[in-house]
């Protein structure tokens, strides 16, 4: 599984210092507590401490003198440090949430494609006590409908009957969604009311390029 993006220690306190340089808490011109003190504060080593700086040197929050310690040098770069920390966080954020909806959806997908299976299966069985009728067509190069979506089809709207699985070779393709192509070859799976079987069959007949029959 993966893991939940978190800052590092010291990623944690050089925004806790850019926080408090914006709030006035630490001043301008002043001197940041040394390491030692400052890693006693927020618990954690002096090396946390020289990173968390580090970083806030290199955004030009503070400017840190081997022999006299370090200055707070800007608050308007402690803001646009502040500021940029919150933009990164939030896409770390949206990105840990698309890969949660991600893994969820495969998982649905896999399930859907095992119910689908079972529902094919009991429909080819037990068909004759159900209204909802199994039918199968392939994609003919001659179909005005080849390589273009499922959308575009509108066979529900047409004949009410539902694409449910396309198979392509030794692929299966379950529950395509709207914007699935369908392509030469294509075995299209679909249910419909045994009433509107007539309406497919005109459909797919009419759907042909008659001079391309002939």
């Amino acid at each position: 599984m993966k893991q939940r993006s978190q800052p590092s220690n010291y990623e944690k306190i050089a925004f806790d210092i850019a926080s408090r340089i914006v709030s006035g808490d630490l001043l301008v011109g002043s001197k940041i507590s040394g390491r030692t003190k400052m890693s006693s504060e927020y618990n954690v080593s002096s090396e946390t401490i020289r990173k968390a700086l580090k970083l806030l040197e290199l955004a030009y929050v503070v400017r840190v003198h081997p022999h006299s310690g370090v200055v707070i040098e800007d608050s308007q770069h402690a803001i646009n440090y502040l500021n940029q920390r919150k933009a990164f966080m939030s896409v770390e954020s949206l990105k840990d949430e698309l890969h949660d909806l991600l893994a969820q959806k495969k998982t649905i997908d896999q399930k859907i494609e095992v119910v689908m299976q079972e529902l094919m299966m009991a429909m080819d069985r037990f068909g004759f006590s159900d209204p909802l009728h199994r039918s199968d067509f392939t994609v003919s190069k001659y179909h005005t409908f080849v390589n273009t979506s499922i959308k575009s089809l509108a066979l529900y709207q047409k004949t009410q009957a539902t694409i449910i699985a396309i198979k392509r070779g030794n692929e299966l393709i379950t529950s395509p969604g709207p914007d699935a192509i369908l392509m030469e070859k294509d075995k299209v799976m679909v249910i419909i009311p045994k009433e509107r079987m007539h309406d497919l069959t005109q459909f797919l007949a009419s759907s042909l390029e008659s001079d391309k029959e002939s």
